[in-house]
């Protein structure tokens, strides 16, 4: 069992985050999710740039890192 998880916080979701409007963009989005918040940046992507968040992850993982 993973020690110290009794102290860790549940906090609240924003109703402001960005939301998939269709029932298959759900990994982009997770992934775009844990992009943006492990560099502590602020959530702006939205569907409409979905396109180009798919050629993001695709360029990640041919060039074996992330890409800005």
């Amino acid at each position: 069992m993973l020690e110290g998880w009794e102290d860790w916080k549940l906090l609240g979701c924003p109703t402001d985050i960005p939301r998939q409007s269709n029932g298959c963009d759900c990994g982009v989005f997770t992934c775009m999710f844990a992009n943006f918040i492990s560099k502590d940046c602020p959530l702006t992507f939205k569907q409409q740039h979905i396109s180009k968040c798919h050629e993001r992850i695709a360029l990640s993982i041919m060039k074996n890192c992330v890409v800005d």
